[in-house]
């Protein structure tokens, strides 16, 4: 294993927002096409503990859906064996009914905040900014250019925090603009057919079922053909150049981790 810039676990797809800018709705059309198979159990997912050994230093992300909806977090946080982690969380649940003994993870685990004006309780995502940052484990705030007001901004400033804001120009008010739209996904908005590619990843991802993928359009459609095994039995993952059908259509927000040539 080696060449790694970005290793994430999708603990869940499942989420209690809808937001129109959802990475999801790309490759899925709403539909997360999920293996009927029973998903992994916390216990499963620290087979990922055998990754420390060879990369001591890798941060692991944990992504959803939700990772506050996950109901196991507690015990997944506790027995991970990284020595960073940082989880990505809409905070739409209180932070203390979901991690039993914060300062436990201090030094450990770190949250960005992902906030979604039309769905967030304004709230719940301060209260929690608030305790996350006490605790030193408040990372950073952010949200969608495009989506961010003025008085969005204010109310951050207002709770001493600041927003981060990414700016992606491909979403704004509910309509995509192709002009706008990176090279690597404007087959979402122009429909024209897939192309064949050579690409290189170095973003590695474990799906709910234990999956190794090393693109998430792959992981979402679960897409057996991309697959590169599952954590229970197969770590001999390396960012090295594959054969892609459907360049066009990847994720519009994972093209820094990916390389694309010609196919000669």
């Amino acid at each position: 294993m080696n060449n790694f810039e970005f290793f994430s676990i999708f603990t869940n797809y499942a989420c209690n927002y809808n937001c129109s800018y959802c990475c999801l709705k790309y490759p899925t059309q709403d539909k997360v096409l999920l293996k009927k198979e029973k998903p992994i159990s916390a216990r499963e997912f620290l087979y990922l503990n055998k990754i420390k050994v060879k990369l001591p230093d890798l941060i692991l992300h944990i992504h959803g859906g939700e990772p506050l909806l996950y109901p196991e977090l507690d015990y997944l946080l506790y027995n991970l064996d990284f020595n960073q982690i940082l989880i990505v969380s809409n905070f739409s649940i209180p932070i203390t009914n979901c991690i039993t003994n914060l300062h436990k993870l201090k030094g450990k685990v770190k949250f960005i905040g992902s906030y979604h004006p039309e769905n967030a309780d304004n709230k719940i995502f301060i209260d929690n900014s608030k305790i996350l940052k006490k605790e030193n484990m408040l990372e950073r705030i952010v949200g969608v250019d495009g989506y961010i007001t003025e008085d969005i901004k204010a109310m951050f400033w207002e709770n001493d925090f600041e927003i981060v804001i990414y700016p992606y120009k491909g979403i704004k008010n509910n309509v995509i603009f192709p002009a706008d739209m990176r090279e690597h996904a404007r087959g979402w908005v122009t429909n024209e057919p897939g192309k064949t590619v050579l690409c290189k990843s170095t973003k590695f991802l474990i799906d709910p079922l234990g999956d190794i993928w090393n693109c998430s359009t792959h992981m979402y459609r679960n897409n057996k053909k991309y697959c590169f095994g599952n954590i229970r039995d197969n770590f001999n993952m390396q960012a090295t150049y594959h054969k892609c059908d459907e360049y066009r259509y990847c994720n519009p927000c994972q093209g820094d981790y990916h390389q694309y040539r010609e196919l000669v």
